[in-house]
């Protein structure tokens, strides 16, 4: 039995709706970055994907199920003005961004993985983490449910960009 079946219902839940402003959206809306906001909604949307698998997989020592590059383009610390110089950021041979459609299939795909994986007990080992929220992490349980208030995070700065460009 899957005692965390809420969370990834909701994980599910916000993929879709991720999808959903992906494939809906315009490039110019995907890649605007109004009011002097430092990202945009196609980062937002890639660094929630990544974060959560760095949280997880990574703290696991499981290798990240998702392009080797991800990292590099959407991780804490990064933003779209980096992808000016792709080669600054290439790891072990070419690099290009993922489409939005890739983003938003990869967003989905990617948890019924994580389940499956959740599932056969892969998440047993996992390294404590300390966030830049000071809440330390122990476990697989810990950092999942952490990893949805992250997203909440970015899901408020895709939702201020959708209404900041809609003036």
């Amino acid at each position: 039995m899957n005692p965390l079946p809420l969370p990834f219902n909701v994980l599910k839940t916000s993929r879709h709706k991720l999808m959903q402003i992906l494939t809906q959206s315009t490039a110019v809306e995907l890649n605007a970055t109004p009011g002097g906001r430092k990202n945009n909604i196609y980062w937002q949307a890639g660094h929630m994907i990544v974060s959560f698998h760095l949280l997880t997989y990574a703290r696991c020592g499981i290798a990240l199920p998702m392009p080797e590059s991800w990292p590099n383009l959407f991780r804490k610390g990064t933003s779209p003005a980096d992808w000016t110089d792709l080669d600054k950021i290439k790891k072990n041979g070419k690099v290009s961004l993922p489409s939005a459609m890739e983003l938003g299939n990869v967003a989905e795909e990617l948890i019924e993985k994580m389940e499956q994986d959740y599932q056969s007990g892969a998440f047993a080992r996992f390294e404590p983490y300390e966030t830049s929220f000071g809440v330390v992490l122990r476990s697989f349980e810990d950092a999942f449910l952490f990893a949805h208030l992250h997203e909440g995070i970015h899901w408020g700065g895709i939702y201020g960009i959708q209404k900041e460009i809609a003036k």
